[in-house]
């Protein structure tokens, strides 16, 4: 062996890469160490031997042996990758991936003698590369290599397939000559981002927008070889439209759900309809980010169904003035007609006019979405909302402007049923201050007006008058014509009187044909004399009525301040006093209060004499009207009134000697005797089997205030052994004007017994409304005046209703007193009221004829 041969041989003895040298028949000539522990054979089994008799069904080994012998025809250097399967590794058998080296041995002249053979183990490169290219390949991100030049090396398929590009048609390219991806736009700007990367090492980020409204994020790197040359750039592409829409349509969502909660906070807030659809309008526009909303409320009657109520953003648009002209094509009106949600994404397109379709695109109105307010299932109105895009309203969307459509529709109901009830209060406000027939203050009215009036004269020391006017003969007018004629010629009467009269004038209708004049800063008795002459003379021109020639006249009663009395009562009373005096006089006169008046004070003085002689011989009786409810139309209760006939067999009537009575102090007495003969009687019904039966008894302001009244109550009904449920009393309307603490502290105490409570002549103006919601009182008593020609005048009609409705909201039984006729019954029966008393039932009975009432119309259970 030649000296070089032995020094190869100690050379590649060492080396841990397989090599093997092979003659010009391809046969081995000699292996290192580290070839023959590869192929696993004994060394003298394979010298002097080829490859493939190694094993020669092995196509591998067939075409590795032709590698070799291509080298040693050709004289040339190769490289290739041999795959060796199932060679024996110890215990185990696996694949092996060999990149083998192959070069030409050449003698002296050049002449291949052989070759030579060095091999590398790949396998684990291999395998790397392919998990590689697996993870390349299923990746959701998208894969392409830039070389130095920034052209396409590498697509990974991916791409390829998602964009629908051939492979071929991008590698060697750069983006600018690539017309299949992106837009012209687009692609300069990713081809400037690569140059830039391979410029820089920092890595970045853009977003592009590519067509068919794709947004793609492209995630540059620089990329470097073994030696840290920049040898390309790595760029990670990813979808992620539908990223970018499911974040769009989140911010919609919030930007909705925003709009949501500040129109509740309006909603709870909000006191007037108009202004709180102004509001949320434009609370549709700031909040909501679009360009125009309104309301539409129904429109019946005309050719247009929906009027627009209110609208915010850009008013009223060429569009919206075509849907109104054209209500057959507006989304809207068909809203509010099918009661459903309807929706456009496309406007412009879908539009049912192609003009309508153009105006809506150049307004920038590009979806529409329409939602009936509906409350109980009724449709109140519609909201209509535009979008600056198509397709604006997602699911979730709508279902969150549907909820405040009903918000809104609530909000819209609720501020109704309040309105109604403010309305209802300030009619019942008006009322309680105001006479319904003229619209006059009546006595509350004028007694705070009183107290205001007699504060100015004491602050500047001057003086203030009384005049008390009846209208005479009065009666003869509404006998002869009726009281519908009566009634207009008071309302003619008082208009000439309120032009005449002069700002320090107050006028007042005390009731029926009386009124009270105050006159403030009245300095003079000339003032007073004057304004007197000058009402007789306004009266001397006769008033037209219904075609009716009629006269009216006044006599006046006339007292003064401070010198007549300090107090309204005591004012009013001397003025009365002085009014009798002028009708004695003949009428159509004024006469001033004198201390010692005329005969008809002597009579009222015999009267009240004839009281005391009455209360001493029993000479009072008790007569009893029932009580009607109208769900069953049974008697709920009755009414005790007092009756006197006096010695001479003569019937007065309450109005001639109650009044009488009250100012004498009488009333205590003459009530207490009233209370206890009603519940004597009572208790003889109870005992007779009517124990549901309940009687109501009238209390008097005198009575009430100074007559020991908890007292005097509770002792009628435990000396007949009366249950206190089975009593109500009913309030006249003095009680509830004076010394107010007092009086509720009273009621309350009463309540606290048991009985029943009630408000005697609700509606004259007496009773003080502001009181009610403080007063323990269980049923109002609709006056009789009211009643009388409610199916004939409006007004009388409307404050009953009214009535009815305060006494529900306040969850009070409401009784109408004075029915006579059919009409009023139908009247009071559609409007709801629970109890009627008048002759319509019965009349006031003596207490022998109520068992056969109760046999006939029956008891309420």
């Amino acid at each position: 062996m030649a000296a070089d041969d032995r020094k190869f041989i100690m050379l590649t003895d060492y080396l841990h890469e397989p090599v093997i040298h092979y003659d010009r028949d391809c046969k081995r000539t000699y292996l290192n160490p580290a070839a023959i522990k590869l192929i696993g054979e004994p060394a003298k089994d394979l010298q002097g031997k080829t490859p493939s008799s190694l094993r020669p069904s092995s196509v591998a080994l067939q075409h590795y042996q032709e590698k070799i012998r291509g080298v040693i025809e050709t004289g040339t250097d190769i490289e290739f990758d041999f795959f060796l399967d199932r060679l024996p590794d110890g215990p185990n058998v696996h694949t092996k991936v060999l990149r083998i080296h192959a070069v030409p041995e050449l003698d002296s002249d050049n002449n291949v003698v052989g070759a030579l053979a060095i091999a590398h183990d790949i396998t684990a490169l291999k395998l790397s590369e392919k998990r590689l290219r697996a993870l390349i390949e299923n990746h959701p991100d998208h894969i392409t290599r830039f070389d130095q030049h920034a052209r396409y090396s590498y697509v990974s398929p991916s791409f390829t397939a998602l964009f629908g590009i051939e492979e071929s048609s991008l590698l060697g390219k750069t983006l600018l000559e690539s017309d299949l991806i992106a837009t012209p736009a687009e692609r300069k700007k990713i081809h400037h981002a690569i140059l830039q990367t391979l410029e820089q090492e920092t890595a970045c980020t853009i977003e592009s927008h590519w067509p068919h409204d794709r947004v793609i994020e492209l995630r540059l790197v620089q990329e470097k070889d073994a030696i840290g040359e920049v040898s390309g750039v790595l760029c990670i592409l990813r979808d992620i439209t539908q990223q970018k829409q499911s974040e769009k349509a989140m911010l919609t969502l919030n930007r909705s759900l925003r709009l949501l909660s500040s129109c509740n906070q309006m909603l709870i807030h909000a006191e007037n309809e108009q202004h709180l659809l102004n509001d949320i309008c434009q609370l549709v526009i700031e909040s909501g980010g679009y360009p125009l909303a309104w309301v539409g409320y129904p429109n019946y009657g005309t050719y247009q169904p929906l009027r627009i109520a209110a609208m915010a953003g850009q008013k009223l648009t060429k569009t919206i003035a075509l849907e109104q002209q054209t209500p057959e094509i507006s989304l809207a009106v068909k809203a509010f007609q099918s009661e459903r949600v309807e929706i456009i994404q496309d406007y412009p397109n879908a539009a049912r006019l192609s003009n309508l379709g153009d105006l809506a695109s150049q307004e920038g109105l590009l979806s529409c979405i329409a939602l009936p307010l509906k409350v109980a299932k009724q449709t109140i109105g519609v909201i209509t909302i535009y979008a600056s895009r198509t397709y604006a309203f997602s699911a979730e969307e709508v279902t969150l402007l549907d909820e405040l459509a009903n918000d809104l529709a609530f909000g819209i109901q609720s501020l109704r049923i309040r309105a109604e009830h403010r309305d209802a209060e300030t009619k019942l406000e008006y009322l309680a201050h105001h006479d319904p027939l003229t619209g006059l203050p009546n006595r509350l009215l004028l007694r705070k007006r009183f107290e205001q009036f007699i504060h100015q004269a004491n602050k500047r020391e001057y003086g203030l008058a009384m005049l008390f006017l009846d209208m005479d003969n009065f009666k003869e007018i509404n006998d002869s014509f009726g009281h519908a004629i009566g009634d207009a010629l008071l309302k003619e009467v008082v208009r000439r009187l309120e032009r005449m009269l002069s700002e320090a004038c107050m006028l007042s209708r005390e009731g029926g044909d009386e009124f009270v004049l105050l006159i403030n800063n009245a300095q003079a008795s000339d003032i007073v004399t004057q304004t007197a002459q000058q009402i007789l003379n306004a009266m001397q021109e006769p008033f037209e009525v219904s075609g009716n020639t009629l006269h009216a006249s006044f006599s006046i009663g006339i007292s003064l301040y401070p010198s007549d009395g300090k107090d309204f009562e005591t004012l009013r009373k001397n003025a009365d006093a002085a009014l009798y005096l002028a009708k004695d006089c003949g009428r159509n006169t004024y006469r001033f209060f004198v201390t010692q008046m005329n005969a008809d004070a002597q009579k009222r003085m015999r009267i009240q004499t004839d009281l005391h002689t009455a209360l001493k011989n029993n000479e009072f009786l008790l007569h009893y009207q029932p009580q009607i409810r109208l769900s069953d139309g049974r008697i709920s209760g009755i009414e005790a009134l007092i009756r006197w006939q006096n010695a001479d067999g003569q019937m007065l009537s309450p109005s001639e000697f109650i009044p009488i009575a009250e100012q004498s102090g009488l009333i205590i007495q003459m009530g207490q005797w009233v209370l206890r003969e009603a519940c004597r009687q009572l208790a003889a019904w109870h005992q007779q089997g009517q124990t549901q039966l309940v009687v109501a008894v009238n209390l008097s302001s005198h009575q009430f205030r100074y007559g020991n009244i908890v007292e005097t109550i509770s002792s009628a009904l435990n000396d007949f052994g009366l249950p206190p449920q089975c009593l109500e009393l009913e309030l006249t309307e003095s009680i509830l004007i004076q010394d107010t603490e007092s009086v509720i502290s009273t009621l309350h105490t009463l309540k606290h017994i048991g009985v029943k409570l009630a408000i005697d002549d609700f509606g004259t103006g007496y009773s003080s409304l502001s009181y009610l919601k403080r007063l323990s009182v269980d049923k109002l008593k609709i006056d009789k005046s009211f009643i009388r020609d409610l199916h004939k005048d409006q007004d009388s009609a409307e404050i009953v209703r009214a009535i009815i409705q305060l006494g529900h909201i306040l969850q009070l039984t409401v009784i109408a007193e004075g029915v006579e006729t059919e009409q009023q019954l139908a009247f009071l029966t559609d409007s709801h009221c629970d109890e009627i008393q008048g002759y319509l039932f019965s009349r006031p009975v003596a207490a022998e004829h109520i068992p056969e009432i109760l046999a006939r119309i029956g008891m309420t259970a």
